[in-house]
């Protein structure tokens, strides 16, 4: 149950009802008159902070999704797989803080021009931070960057996905699953890519 304590911001608490609601009711019962009811305020007092629910819903995504920032550890003597280890961990957490507001975009597509964060930027912050591993000369300079970024998000949002649609029966990935996805990224990444030439 979100918090509701008297000293708490109504807009913060009309934020924490929402995103309550979403993951444990579902988009359709996540209604004003419920989210009001939630946070302890009136519907009157909702609409003083928000336009619509498409406003409300709109300022959910942009202030309660993670941050993407610093997913790369700044210890510059990390290794590839470290690093790769690192950011499964951190993109699990994201995508799992993230499943209700994604069930939601999904559920009602017309709530889609409301997300203001755009859907790339996961994959260009992941891409930025193995390119700081190329910047290291830890992995060769024509590693495969594109093609590791996606299969770790990929991999991540699979897991998170599925332990949404199964929560009592999939728990957290083991730390065997999150080294052996590292050690497959990170051979990925230091084998250089082959050209026309190495092939013959």
């Amino acid at each position: 149950m979100p918090t509701t304590a008297p000293g708490r911001p109504t807009r913060t608490r009309i934020l924490d009802a929402t995103l309550h609601l979403l993951t444990t009711t579902g988009l359709t019962k996540t209604t004003t008159k419920a989210i009001a009811a939630t946070a302890h305020c009136s519907e009157a007092t909702l609409y003083k902070h928000f336009t619509d629910k498409t406003d409300l819903l709109a300022c959910l995504f942009t202030e309660r999704l993670p941050t993407t920032t610093h997913l790369l550890p700044n210890d510059t003597d990390t290794d590839a797989e470290a690093c790769c280890a690192h950011l499964i961990a951190q993109l699990l957490t994201y995508y799992q803080q993230s499943m209700p507001l994604l069930g939601a975009l999904l559920a009602d597509p017309t709530l889609l021009p409301a997300q203001r964060t755009p859907p790339h930027h996961l994959l260009q912050a992941v891409t930025r931070s193995l390119t700081r591993l190329r910047e290291r000369e830890q992995i060769p300079p024509d590693a495969d960057i594109p093609t590791a970024a996606t299969l770790l998000l990929g991999i991540c949002f699979h897991q998170a996905a599925l332990a949404a649609l199964t929560p009592h029966q999939l728990p957290h990935p083991p730390p065997e699953f999150t080294a052996a996805v590292a050690r497959t990224v990170a051979a990925t990444l230091s084998t250089p890519t082959r050209t026309a030439t190495n092939q013959e």
